[in-house]
C-alpha cells in the first residue's frame, strides 16, 4: 500500500485537478465560441452566394423570356399578315335595290398539307 497523503497534499492535488478542469472547460468554451462565430460567418457567406445566384438566375430567366417573347411576337406578326392577306376582300358589290352589300374574298386557304417537321420519327405507342 502507498503512503497516505496529508491534508495539505490532498488540497494541493485537488486544487491542481480543479485548475486542469477549469483550463479544459475554458478551452471547450473557446472552441464552442469559435464554432458559433464560424457558423454565423458560414451562414452569411452562404446567404450572400445564394442571393447572387438568385439574382443571376433571375437575370438569365428574364433575358430568355424577353428573347422568346420577341420571337413569339415576330411569329404572331407573320401569322397575322398571312391571315389578313387571306381574309382581305377583293371586291365589294353594293346592291342598292336590295340594300345588300356583298364582299368577295381571295380564294386563298390555309395550307392543311404541311409536311411533318420530323418525318423520320415514328409515333410510339403508349402503353398504360
Amino acid at each position: 500500500m502507498g503512503r497516505r497523503l496529508t491534508a495539505s497534499e490532498e488540497t494541493a492535488l485537488l486544487q491542481a485537478t480543479v485548475r486542469e478542469a477549469h483550463e479544459a472547460t475554458q478551452g471547450l468554451r473557446d472552441s464552442i465560441r469559435d464554432a458559433l462565430m464560424l457558423t454565423v460567418r458560414l451562414v452569411d457567406d452562404f446567404q450572400a452566394i445564394a442571393d447572387a445566384e438568385v439574382r443571376d438566375f433571375s437575370n438569365h430567366l428574364q433575358t430568355e423570356i424577353n428573347r422568346q417573347s420577341a420571337e413569339l411576337n415576330a411569329a404572331v406578326d407573320k401569322a397575322r399578315d398571312v391571315i389578313l392577306r387571306q381574309l382581305t376582300a377583293t371586291e365589294m358589290i353594293i346592291d342598292k335595290e336590295n340594300e345588300v352589300v356583298r364582299l368577295k374574298f381571295l380564294p386563298g386557304k390555309f395550307d392543311d398539307n404541311q409536311r411533318l417537321p420530323y418525318p423520320h420519327i415514328a409515333k410510339q405507342e403508349r402503353t398504360q
